[in-house]
């Protein structure tokens, strides 16, 4: 929740809760079917870096911003 609203704080639009939305789905949806140009991984665990690597388009980017 601290996460959610630093975002909004920063300027989210939009915010995925991988707990209880599918972050391939939505990420789709939000960028009409291809998926984001770039994902940002903040989370630091194997299931957020596979969720951004189906996310993005194709040749799209990832960033891992998380420290494993």
């Amino acid at each position: 929740a601290e996460r959610q609203k630093f975002a909004k704080h920063f300027g989210a639009t939009r915010i995925i809760d991988p707990r209880s939305e599918d972050v391939v789905k939505i990420s789709k949806e939000l960028c009409e079917g291809q998926g984001p140009h770039i994902a940002l991984d903040c989370a630091g665990v194997a299931a957020s870096i596979k969720s951004a690597t189906l996310a993005v388009r194709a040749k799209g980017a990832i960033v891992n911003v998380a420290i494993w």
